[in-house]
Parts: C-alpha cells; structure tokens; sequence
C-alpha cells in the first residue's frame, strides 16, 4: 500500500512491489497474477487488521487508523 500512497495506482508496478516485499517476482507472479489481485488483497488485509483492532477494542486502534489516513 505504501507503494499505491506513494506512486499511485497506474505508476505503481508489481516489480516494485516485489523488491520492496522482498520476495521473486516468480513468488509474487504465483499468489497474485494481477496487480489488481494484489491491490485488492492488501486491501483486504488493511480492512481485516482494522476490524480485529475495533472488535477487541485495541488501544492502538486510534493511531493505527491516524497513520493509515495521514
């Protein structure tokens, strides 16, 4: 997601997005075909974690959503 906040979706490139995870692109390529599948996914993730911290009342829950909004 830091890649979509920093470049933009269309500039965004599921190259850079491998380097900056870490992982081959071949790794990449094999769980997420599209960038889109991977867009979506993180997202997904993104929404998963806020619903836990909200549904277990997590203190950091506040500044979780502050940094995700800044």
């Amino acid at each position: 997601l830091t890649c979509l906040d920093e470049l933009g979706y269309a500039a965004t490139s599921t190259t850079e997005i491998a380097e900056r995870a870490g992982v081959s692109r071949g790794a990449q390529l094999h769980h997420y075909p599209t960038k889109a599948e991977l867009v979506a996914s993180a997202v997904e993730y993104m929404r998963d974690a806020v619903k836990r911290a909200v549904e277990t009342h997590d203190d950091d829950v506040t500044a979780m959503l502050k940094s995700m909004l800044a």
